[in-house]
């Protein structure tokens, strides 16, 4: 997504690499992520929480789903 601001119309990049850890049964699962400003609206959001979720009893990234 960060290579790709067609498909993040609107959203600035304000900060990169910012680490997140969720422990799961199967251990923890570290990834980086970016945190985007909206232009006009002005809300703050990591972008990638909108693709991936995490409920507590499942982290989904994509097509990866790991269920407690």
């Amino acid at each position: 997504m960060r290579e790709h601001p067609e498909e993040r119309p609107g959203w600035q990049i304000e900060r990169r690499d910012d680490a997140k850890t969720v422990l799961t049964i199967f251990g923890p699962v570290n990834y980086r992520r970016t945190y985007y400003r909206h232009r006009e609206t002005g809300k703050r959001v990591y972008l990638v929480d909108r693709l991936g979720s995490y409920s507590g009893l499942t982290l989904s990234i994509g097509d990866i789903a790991l269920v407690k």
